[in-house]
């Protein structure tokens, strides 16, 4: 924690029947354009109300309990705000499950934040059926917000709660429609600067990169890569992806420096484009289900061969498909890449909405979420 970046606030904000926690996953997540619905409590320790904190330090002294400062904070700001609802995209915060428990009168709402592998998955399992044996019965919130129905049975026996298929918020925002290039293949990136899957593994991301950039030679395709690194290893990635393909594509970075705290840029990027090539991004199956031609390079290519680690997961589908595949050989790569950009649009619609539809539902406009909050 570093109490030099820690704002202090002193005056209570408007009333706001909307309470957010953790603006770190919001900001990429808000479901609606308006902005006078909401307010957000800060639980990075980026902010705090300054009297609220200093009750919250007495408590924890005073009248201990096992909670953190913190925890009591967002209790103790709950209260003194009143909203009518407590939401937070960050589900892997076990504590906010927690808060029907402090506040049975108030609708707790967790979304689901990213697509979940099945390591994610079986972690949250864990946590969650520790806490529901400390409490001896299950966990209540009044809604979950996820992906798609193929989760709920991870979630069901675990949480007391009703559960919405929305899919993924920020991908429902109805964007413009533009013009389709349907002469250029996007590669969406998996980058990365802290694991090393480009050390350990790094032959074959080049390789099955090279194969890529085969293909689109082959056809007469323009390369083009939606970065994932965030601004300050955006340099980093762009010099990979010039050594790679010799400075022979177009770079779309996913943030810039001057609006960190957007959205992905990619999600309206996304527009001028139909054809992508996806290895694990959440990204990808975003795109799919709203209809874009994506075609997926899973599992071997980033992690150790898992049989658990592959295209749809948690569905069971085979490890290769009309547009999947689990290998990197150029014959798989070309075939699925092939099927993305010859399909006609009636068969592909079919297979999106039996194969990535249960995994992530599309929403346009998130009308589900409007429905529940009456916005």
């Amino acid at each position: 924690m570093k109490f030099k970046y820690i704002k202090l606030r002193f005056i209570k904000p408007k009333y706001k029947k909307i309470l957010v926690l953790d603006n770190a996953t919001f900001y990429r997540n808000k479901f609606s354009r308006k902005k006078n619905i909401y307010n957000i409590l800060y639980t990075r320790y980026e902010e705090f109300y300054f009297f609220i904190l200093l009750k919250s330090i007495l408590l924890f002294f005073l009248s201990p309990k096992n909670l953190t400062i913190l925890q009591l904070y967002i209790i103790e700001t709950i209260k003194w705000l009143n909203p009518k609802f407590i939401i937070s995209f960050t589900d892997y915060d076990y504590f906010f499950f927690t808060l029907k428990e402090y506040f049975p009168e108030k609708k707790v709402i967790i979304f689901q934040g990213s697509y979940r592998s099945h390591i994610t998955l079986n972690d949250q399992k864990k946590k969650l059926e520790k806490i529901n044996k400390l409490n001896k019965r299950k966990l209540k919130i009044d809604f979950f917000f996820i992906y798609g129905k193929a989760l709920k049975k991870y979630y069901q026996r675990l949480l007391k709660t009703n559960f919405i298929f929305c899919g993924s918020v920020r991908n429902n925002l109805i964007r413009k429609k533009l013009k389709k290039d349907k002469n250029s293949l996007v590669i969406i990136s998996h980058f990365t600067t802290h694991l090393d899957i480009y050390r350990t593994r790094y032959h074959k991301v080049i390789d099955s990169l090279k194969i890529i950039e085969k293909y689109c030679k082959l056809n007469n395709l323009k390369l083009v890569v939606f970065g994932r690194a965030k601004t300050k290893f955006q340099s980093e990635e762009i010099e990979f992806y010039d050594d790679v393909f010799d400075n022979n594509y177009k770079y779309f970075p996913s943030l810039i420096k001057k609006f960190p705290d957007r959205e992905s840029l990619h999600y309206e990027n996304s527009e001028k484009y139909n054809f992508f090539l996806n290895f694990t991004s959440t990204l990808g199956y975003e795109l799919a289900t709203k209809g874009k031609r994506v075609a997926f390079v899973y599992g071997s290519l980033i992690q150790k061969p898992n049989r658990q680690l592959r295209f749809g997961y948690p569905q069971k589908i085979t490890r290769s498909g009309y547009y999947w595949t689990d290998t990197l050989k150029e014959k798989e790569i070309f075939r699925i890449i092939d099927f993305i950009r010859k399909v006609d649009e009636k068969k592909w619609k079919i297979l999106i909405k039996k194969n990535i539809r249960p995994i992530l539902n599309f929403d346009p406009g998130n009308k589900m979420i409007k429905k529940i909050f009456k916005i």
